[in-house]
């Protein structure tokens, strides 16, 4: 499967694009002929949208995408991939955000992350909380009340 990111001016129902064969998945994101970025047997995990109006895209691919709202007229939206190289760490990523506004992010297996505007940092299990244990992950939860929910295997783990 490849995945293509590549930034817009507008965005419409022609931003995204799916495309299924018998042997493969092609996800497009944004013009096929402005591509900025692609990624090989990527899949798209999850879709956020966060307070600040950014969408963020999980990917299996060890990457982050988010599209980011603009007050420019000539460029009302921008993209920006956020891989390895920015601190992700593990991919099938799923997102959070808690009430000050703090990105988190969890991968299938891996810490867990906290995205700083510009940087991803992960969090191992045993910082968090000592008596967290399980390494797989498939949700995240911030509640009003301050609190982040980890779901993994037959687990839940709360972080004040």
């Amino acid at each position: 499967m490849r995945l293509a990111v590549a930034p817009r001016r507008q965005l419409s129902s022609s931003d995204a694009t799916l495309l299924r064969s018998p042997d493969s998945i092609t996800v497009t994101i944004g013009n096929p002929e402005e591509v900025s970025e692609t990624f090989t047997d990527a899949r798209l995990r999850d879709v956020f949208p966060s307070s600040d109006g950014t969408v963020w895209f999980g990917l299996t691919s060890r990457a982050a995408v988010a599209l980011h709202p603009g007050s420019d007229p000539d460029r009302p939206t921008s993209w920006s991939v956020y891989t390895e190289a920015h601190g992700i760490e593990a991919g099938l990523l799923r997102f959070g955000q808690s009430i000050g506004g703090t990105l988190w992010a969890v991968p299938w297996t891996g810490p867990i992350m906290k995205f700083d505007g510009s940087r991803w940092t992960g969090y191992r299990h045993d910082v968090i909380t000592p008596d967290h244990t399980f390494e797989e992950h498939h949700s995240i939860l911030a509640t009003s009340d301050g609190i982040l929910w980890v779901g993994g295997r037959g687990e839940v783990f709360v972080h004040r």
